[in-house]
Protein backbone atom coordinates (compact mmCIF):
# COMPACT_ATOMS: atom_id res chain seq x y z
CA UNK A 1 0.00 0.00 0.00
CA UNK A 2 1.32 3.38 -0.96
CA UNK A 3 2.34 5.69 2.17
CA UNK A 4 2.54 9.45 2.06
CA UNK A 5 0.72 12.64 1.29
CA UNK A 6 -0.76 14.42 -1.78
CA UNK A 7 -1.79 17.81 -1.23
CA UNK A 8 -3.68 20.03 -3.66
CA UNK A 9 -4.16 23.82 -3.23
CA UNK A 10 -6.96 26.58 -4.57
CA UNK A 11 -5.77 29.58 -4.53
CA UNK A 12 -7.72 32.48 -5.25
CA UNK A 13 -8.61 36.31 -4.91
CA UNK A 14 -10.69 35.77 -1.40
CA UNK A 15 -9.65 32.64 0.01
CA UNK A 16 -7.15 29.43 -0.73
CA UNK A 17 -8.08 26.10 0.12
CA UNK A 18 -5.48 22.99 1.03
CA UNK A 19 -6.59 19.51 0.50
CA UNK A 20 -4.52 16.67 1.93
CA UNK A 21 -5.19 13.02 0.83
CA UNK A 22 -3.38 10.38 3.27
CA UNK A 23 -2.68 7.93 0.44
CA UNK A 24 -2.29 5.32 3.02
CA UNK A 25 -5.69 6.01 4.56
CA UNK A 26 -7.81 7.25 1.60
CA UNK A 27 -8.92 9.97 3.73
CA UNK A 28 -8.80 13.72 2.77
CA UNK A 29 -8.91 16.51 4.56
CA UNK A 30 -9.33 20.46 3.66
CA UNK A 31 -8.24 23.78 5.44
CA UNK A 32 -9.12 27.17 4.59
CA UNK A 33 -7.10 29.94 4.63
CA UNK A 34 -6.61 33.67 2.95
CA UNK A 35 -5.71 35.17 -0.05
CA UNK A 36 -2.35 33.42 -2.40
CA UNK A 37 -3.14 36.11 -4.88
CA UNK A 38 0.06 38.60 -4.47
CA UNK A 39 -1.71 40.89 -6.93
CA UNK A 40 -4.74 41.27 -4.76
CA UNK A 41 -3.46 40.64 -1.54
CA UNK A 42 0.07 42.05 -1.51
CA UNK A 43 3.21 39.79 -1.45
CA UNK A 44 3.86 39.67 2.26
CA UNK A 45 -0.21 38.24 2.76
CA UNK A 46 -0.04 35.48 -0.11
CA UNK A 47 3.61 34.26 1.45
CA UNK A 48 2.13 34.28 4.75
CA UNK A 49 -1.09 32.11 3.29
CA UNK A 50 1.44 29.57 1.08
CA UNK A 51 4.04 29.06 3.70
CA UNK A 52 2.93 29.52 6.76
CA UNK A 53 -0.45 27.94 6.34
CA UNK A 54 1.13 24.62 4.70
CA UNK A 55 3.60 24.37 7.77
CA UNK A 56 0.46 24.46 10.51
CA UNK A 57 -1.06 21.98 8.08
CA UNK A 58 1.48 20.00 8.23
CA UNK A 59 2.24 20.48 11.70
CA UNK A 60 -1.23 19.52 12.80
CA UNK A 61 -1.29 16.43 10.65
CA UNK A 62 2.16 15.27 11.66
CA UNK A 63 3.32 15.15 8.32
CA UNK A 64 7.20 15.51 7.61
CA UNK A 65 8.21 17.22 3.99
CA UNK A 66 9.94 14.16 2.95
CA UNK A 67 6.58 12.22 3.34
CA UNK A 68 4.93 14.51 0.81
CA UNK A 69 4.77 12.73 -2.80
CA UNK A 70 3.23 15.38 -4.49
CA UNK A 71 2.17 19.10 -4.65
CA UNK A 72 -0.32 20.64 -6.74
CA UNK A 73 -0.85 24.45 -6.95
CA UNK A 74 -3.78 26.30 -9.06
CA UNK A 75 -3.45 30.14 -8.38
CA UNK A 76 -5.10 32.47 -9.61
CA UNK A 77 -2.73 35.04 -11.00
CA UNK A 78 0.01 32.61 -11.87
CA UNK A 79 -0.49 34.09 -15.50
CA UNK A 80 2.86 35.16 -17.09
CA UNK A 81 6.26 33.50 -17.08
CA UNK A 82 7.26 35.63 -14.01
CA UNK A 83 4.47 34.42 -11.88
CA UNK A 84 5.14 31.49 -12.33
CA UNK A 85 8.80 32.41 -11.48
CA UNK A 86 7.09 34.08 -8.32
CA UNK A 87 5.12 31.09 -6.80
CA UNK A 88 8.06 28.85 -7.49
CA UNK A 89 10.48 31.00 -5.58
CA UNK A 90 8.10 30.70 -2.37
CA UNK A 91 7.64 27.19 -2.52
CA UNK A 92 11.71 26.61 -2.90
CA UNK A 93 11.52 27.99 0.97
CA UNK A 94 9.12 25.01 2.17
CA UNK A 95 11.98 22.59 1.29
CA UNK A 96 10.07 20.68 -1.19
CA UNK A 97 12.11 18.85 -4.25
CA UNK A 98 11.05 20.66 -7.34
CA UNK A 99 9.86 17.63 -8.93
CA UNK A 100 7.11 17.17 -6.60
CA UNK A 101 5.69 20.48 -7.36
CA UNK A 102 3.39 21.66 -9.88
CA UNK A 103 2.25 25.28 -10.15
CA UNK A 104 -0.50 25.84 -12.59
CA UNK A 105 -3.07 28.82 -12.86
CA UNK A 106 -6.45 27.61 -11.23
CA UNK A 107 -8.49 26.95 -14.30
CA UNK A 108 -5.81 24.42 -15.28
CA UNK A 109 -6.43 22.92 -11.88
CA UNK A 110 -9.94 22.69 -12.11
CA UNK A 111 -10.36 21.67 -15.93
CA UNK A 112 -8.20 18.39 -15.30
CA UNK A 113 -9.93 17.98 -12.06
CA UNK A 114 -13.09 16.52 -13.85
CA UNK A 115 -12.66 16.15 -17.71
CA UNK A 116 -9.89 15.85 -20.47
CA UNK A 117 -9.15 17.93 -23.50
CA UNK A 118 -10.66 19.48 -25.67
CA UNK A 119 -12.40 21.80 -23.13
CA UNK A 120 -12.72 25.52 -21.77
CA UNK A 121 -12.44 26.16 -18.23
CA UNK A 122 -14.62 28.70 -17.95
CA UNK A 123 -13.77 30.70 -13.96
CA UNK A 124 -16.18 33.68 -12.53
CA UNK A 125 -15.61 34.38 -8.96
CA UNK A 126 -14.02 37.52 -8.11
CA UNK A 127 -12.53 37.63 -11.44
CA UNK A 128 -13.65 35.61 -14.80
CA UNK A 129 -11.45 34.10 -17.64
CA UNK A 130 -11.71 31.17 -20.21
CA UNK A 131 -8.79 29.20 -20.85
CA UNK A 132 -8.94 26.65 -23.96
CA UNK A 133 -7.02 23.02 -23.57
CA UNK A 134 -6.14 20.81 -26.73
CA UNK A 135 -5.02 17.27 -26.63
CA UNK A 136 -1.83 18.37 -27.84
CA UNK A 137 -1.08 20.21 -24.98
CA UNK A 138 -1.78 23.70 -26.42
CA UNK A 139 -3.43 26.10 -24.21
CA UNK A 140 -4.68 29.39 -24.97
CA UNK A 141 -6.92 32.23 -22.71
CA UNK A 142 -9.27 35.10 -22.41
CA UNK A 143 -9.74 37.35 -19.63
CA UNK A 144 -8.62 37.08 -16.04
CA UNK A 145 -6.18 40.26 -16.46
CA UNK A 146 -7.28 41.80 -13.40
CA UNK A 147 -9.47 44.15 -12.32
CA UNK A 148 -10.64 47.15 -13.50
CA UNK A 149 -9.76 46.78 -17.20
CA UNK A 150 -10.20 43.06 -17.67
CA UNK A 151 -12.68 40.43 -15.82
CA UNK A 152 -15.74 41.40 -17.34
CA UNK A 153 -19.09 39.22 -16.28
CA UNK A 154 -17.40 38.65 -12.67
CA UNK A 155 -18.60 38.97 -9.62
CA UNK A 156 -16.22 42.31 -9.11
CA UNK A 157 -17.85 43.56 -12.30
CA UNK A 158 -21.42 42.84 -11.37
CA UNK A 159 -20.74 44.56 -8.12
CA UNK A 160 -19.10 47.56 -9.67
CA UNK A 161 -21.93 48.26 -11.92
CA UNK A 162 -24.52 48.15 -9.02
CA UNK A 163 -22.33 49.84 -6.89
CA UNK A 164 -21.40 52.48 -9.24
CA UNK A 165 -25.49 53.15 -10.29
CA UNK A 166 -26.04 53.60 -6.47
CA UNK A 167 -23.51 55.85 -6.36
CA UNK A 168 -25.55 57.91 -8.93
CA UNK A 169 -28.81 57.48 -7.22
CA UNK A 170 -26.60 58.66 -3.69
CA UNK A 171 -25.21 62.06 -6.00
CA UNK A 172 -29.35 63.31 -6.77
CA UNK A 173 -29.03 62.12 -10.64
CA UNK A 174 -30.20 58.21 -10.87
CA UNK A 175 -33.46 56.40 -10.29
CA UNK A 176 -33.72 54.53 -6.79
CA UNK A 177 -33.78 50.40 -7.39
CA UNK A 178 -35.21 48.36 -4.25
CA UNK A 179 -31.27 46.70 -4.25
CA UNK A 180 -30.11 49.39 -2.86
CA UNK A 181 -31.55 49.37 0.29
CA UNK A 182 -30.50 45.75 0.84
CA UNK A 183 -26.67 46.84 -0.02
CA UNK A 184 -27.22 50.21 2.49
CA UNK A 185 -27.83 47.48 5.12
CA UNK A 186 -25.26 45.50 3.65
CA UNK A 187 -22.76 47.87 4.20
CA UNK A 188 -23.92 48.93 7.24
CA UNK A 189 -24.47 52.61 5.93
CA UNK A 190 -26.53 55.04 8.52
CA UNK A 191 -27.86 56.50 5.48
CA UNK A 192 -27.55 56.80 1.46
CA UNK A 193 -25.98 60.11 2.09
CA UNK A 194 -22.52 58.58 3.84
CA UNK A 195 -22.94 55.66 1.54
CA UNK A 196 -20.57 57.44 -1.29
CA UNK A 197 -18.18 57.48 1.19
CA UNK A 198 -17.82 54.18 2.32
CA UNK A 199 -17.64 52.76 -1.34
CA UNK A 200 -14.61 54.94 -2.45
CA UNK A 201 -12.51 52.83 0.14
CA UNK A 202 -13.66 49.30 -0.66
CA UNK A 203 -11.38 46.76 -2.48
CA UNK A 204 -11.93 44.08 -5.04
CA UNK A 205 -13.55 41.72 -2.90
CA UNK A 206 -15.58 44.20 -0.93
CA UNK A 207 -16.87 45.41 -4.43
CA UNK A 208 -17.46 41.74 -5.46
CA UNK A 209 -19.60 41.21 -2.69
CA UNK A 210 -22.13 43.00 -3.68
CA UNK A 211 -22.65 40.23 -6.44
CA UNK A 212 -24.56 37.82 -4.08
CA UNK A 213 -27.46 40.37 -3.53
CA UNK A 214 -27.42 41.75 -6.68
CA UNK A 215 -27.62 37.50 -7.97
CA UNK A 216 -29.75 36.75 -5.01
CA UNK A 217 -32.21 39.37 -6.06
CA UNK A 218 -32.28 38.37 -9.68
CA UNK A 219 -33.53 35.47 -8.71
CA UNK A 220 -36.25 36.71 -6.49
CA UNK A 221 -37.59 38.94 -9.92
CA UNK A 222 -35.79 42.08 -9.45
CA UNK A 223 -35.46 43.29 -13.42
CA UNK A 224 -32.66 45.58 -12.65
CA UNK A 225 -30.52 43.49 -11.44
CA UNK A 226 -31.72 40.48 -13.79
CA UNK A 227 -30.76 43.04 -16.26
CA UNK A 228 -27.25 43.09 -14.62
CA UNK A 229 -26.74 38.96 -14.54
CA UNK A 230 -27.60 38.83 -17.68
CA UNK A 231 -25.28 41.30 -19.30
CA UNK A 232 -22.80 39.58 -17.01
CA UNK A 233 -22.97 36.31 -18.34
CA UNK A 234 -23.15 37.69 -22.04
CA UNK A 235 -19.38 38.90 -21.53
CA UNK A 236 -18.41 35.67 -19.72
CA UNK A 237 -19.96 33.58 -22.80
CA UNK A 238 -18.11 36.44 -24.95
CA UNK A 239 -14.55 35.39 -23.73
CA UNK A 240 -15.04 31.41 -23.82
CA UNK A 241 -16.53 31.82 -27.53
CA UNK A 242 -13.62 33.33 -28.39
CA UNK A 243 -11.45 31.38 -26.84
CA UNK A 244 -13.35 28.16 -28.65
CA UNK A 245 -13.16 29.86 -32.36
CA UNK A 246 -9.57 30.62 -31.37
CA UNK A 247 -8.42 26.50 -30.98
CA UNK A 248 -10.83 25.92 -33.98
CA UNK A 249 -13.20 23.80 -31.80
CA UNK A 250 -15.38 23.74 -34.25
CA UNK A 251 -13.80 21.03 -35.93
CA UNK A 252 -13.95 18.63 -32.89
CA UNK A 253 -16.65 16.23 -31.76
CA UNK A 254 -16.97 17.19 -28.22
CA UNK A 255 -15.63 20.13 -26.08
CA UNK A 256 -16.14 19.76 -22.82
CA UNK A 257 -16.83 23.37 -21.26
CA UNK A 258 -15.78 23.38 -17.41
CA UNK A 259 -17.45 25.90 -15.54
CA UNK A 260 -16.81 26.93 -11.79
CA UNK A 261 -16.78 29.83 -9.74
CA UNK A 262 -19.21 31.32 -7.32
CA UNK A 263 -21.29 33.55 -9.91
CA UNK A 264 -22.06 29.75 -12.04
CA UNK A 265 -23.86 29.22 -8.80
CA UNK A 266 -26.86 31.71 -10.15
CA UNK A 267 -29.26 29.80 -12.16
CA UNK A 268 -30.57 32.67 -14.93
CA UNK A 269 -26.73 33.38 -14.85
CA UNK A 270 -25.56 30.09 -15.97
CA UNK A 271 -28.35 29.29 -18.29
CA UNK A 272 -27.77 32.25 -20.05
CA UNK A 273 -24.57 31.72 -19.96
CA UNK A 274 -24.47 28.32 -22.04
CA UNK A 275 -27.18 30.13 -24.11
CA UNK A 276 -25.04 32.56 -25.36
CA UNK A 277 -22.26 30.50 -26.01
CA UNK A 278 -24.41 28.00 -27.69
CA UNK A 279 -25.13 30.96 -30.11
CA UNK A 280 -22.44 32.21 -30.11
CA UNK A 281 -19.99 28.96 -31.79
CA UNK A 282 -20.51 27.03 -35.11
CA UNK A 283 -21.18 23.92 -34.24
CA UNK A 284 -23.44 21.98 -31.37
CA UNK A 285 -20.64 20.32 -29.65
CA UNK A 286 -20.36 21.62 -26.75
CA UNK A 287 -21.08 19.63 -23.86
CA UNK A 288 -21.20 21.28 -20.06
CA UNK A 289 -20.11 20.28 -17.08
CA UNK A 290 -20.32 22.00 -13.83
CA UNK A 291 -17.47 21.73 -11.32
CA UNK A 292 -19.96 21.45 -7.86
CA UNK A 293 -17.27 20.11 -5.19
CA UNK A 294 -14.22 22.64 -4.45
CA UNK A 295 -11.39 22.91 -7.03
CA UNK A 296 -8.79 21.80 -4.36
CA UNK A 297 -10.16 18.98 -3.48
CA UNK A 298 -10.92 17.80 -7.25
CA UNK A 299 -7.96 18.72 -7.80
CA UNK A 300 -6.26 15.35 -5.76
CA UNK A 301 -6.93 14.00 -9.74
CA UNK A 302 -4.74 16.35 -11.12
CA UNK A 303 -2.07 15.23 -8.51
CA UNK A 304 -2.59 11.71 -9.24
CA UNK A 305 -1.81 11.80 -12.57
CA UNK A 306 1.27 13.89 -12.05
CA UNK A 307 2.62 11.83 -9.36
CA UNK A 308 1.13 8.34 -8.97
CA UNK A 309 1.82 7.15 -13.01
Amino acid sequence: MRKGYLISVDGGGTRTEFCVLNLESKETRCFVFGSTNYKVTGMQKAVFNIVDSFHSICSEMNIGVEEIIGLVLGLSGCDAPEDYKTYRSIIETMNIPQQKVYICNDSELAFYSIANPPGICVVSGTGSIAVGFTKNGETIRCGGWGSPLSDEGSGYWIGAQVLKSLIRYCDKHGEFQPVYEKLRVFFQAESFEEMPFQIANLNNAEVASSAVIVMTEAEAGDLFCKGITLRAAAHVAEIATAVYRKLNFAKEESVTVVTTGGIFGNNAFSDAFQNNIKAGVSKNNLKFSTLNESPAESGIRLAKDKFLQ
